[in-house]
């Protein structure tokens, strides 16, 4: 079903990198309105704009990879498959 879909949006809407990067910005906007309105940070506090910048130059280093966008599985950074749990 994903695969169908995927190919839906690409006949839709043509380019799917473009299309990527759309929701992942959507994505960040929600996060920040969670952190505003759940959590009751002010937009331009410390932790909201560490978390802001973060995704921003993650988004960015996705955007500069071409062969993101062209595989199946999302490729996931080495930092995020530990294991083990942060406390």
């Amino acid at each position: 079903m994903a695969i169908k879909h995927m190919k839906y949006l690409q006949q839709e809407h043509g380019n799917p990198t473009e299309h990527y990067r759309l929701g992942y910005q959507e994505c960040m906007s929600e996060a920040m309105r969670f952190m505003v309105e759940v959590e009751g940070h002010f937009p331009r506090e410390a932790i909201c704009v560490r978390l802001l910048n973060h995704l921003q130059k993650h988004c960015e280093s996705i955007s500069r990879t071409p062969h993101v966008n062209q595989t199946r599985n999302p490729i996931i950074p080495a930092e995020h498959m530990s294991t083990s749990k942060r406390s």
